[in-house]
């Protein structure tokens, strides 16, 4: 084994002194990471709080379809609003034949904070309010049948990303979803999720 490290280190230490501006590529600040940005991200949540909601829903896939938004110079760090959306198809405890979704759209705040001293890894944080939707749906005795509520909720999440290109990132973040759904339901839900994304900065 060390003979295999020694000949590596030396190939490595070759391969920095014919190119050394190759060996150095992934140590420097590249730039953008900034401006209009398109986000897909995808990961898993996990129902928690209001025991109505929790006998419920069970661990379930979550696809946040839609994030836009532009970020913004602030000095050091990024700053900007973001549009999401995201849709879950709930894993339930419901009879069989019923499906339970939730559909919601928020408005946010996104602040990012590239650290030093190459500023490809980013610190993230967002925060965001806005409607959201959730709904079951089965068969009747005659036609389909929807029962659904529309409700408050906000959204609260950190996370970490690497720049890999100056238009793209990779990352996850760890969130803490809330609604507040009144009517024919009647229970807040609170959820811990898990999402990966891939942001893809388009202008300027």
């Amino acid at each position: 084994m060390k003979p295999v490290i020694r000949i590596s280190a030396a190939l490595l230490f070759a391969a920095a002194l014919v190119h050394p501006g190759r060996a150095a590529a992934y140590q420097k600040d590249i730039g953008g990471g900034y401006g209009l940005y398109l986000e897909p991200a995808f990961g898993f949540l996990v129902p928690a709080a209001d025991d109505d909601y929790d006998d419920i829903a069970d661990i379930s896939f979550k696809l946040a379809f839609l994030r836009i938004g532009y970020l913004f110079k602030a000095g050091p760090v990024y700053l900007g609003p973001e549009l999401a959306s995201d849709f879950t198809p709930y894993t339930h405890d419901l009879p069989e034949g019923v499906h339970f979704y939730r559909i919601r759209t928020l408005a946010c705040l996104r602040l990012v904070i590239p650290m030093p001293p190459h500023r490809r890894i980013r610190i993230l944080f967002r925060v965001g309010m806005g409607l959201g939707v959730v709904w079951a749906d089965y068969e009747g005795r005659d036609d389909r049948h929807v029962e659904d509520d529309a409700g408050f909720v906000m959204d609260m999440a950190a996370g970490v990303e690497y720049q890999v290109h100056k238009r793209i990132t990779l990352g996850m973040t760890l969130g803490f979803p809330v609604g507040v759904y009144p009517d024919d339901y009647d229970f807040v839900t609170f959820d811990v999720d898990f999402l990966w994304h891939v942001s893809f900065y388009v202008w300027p």
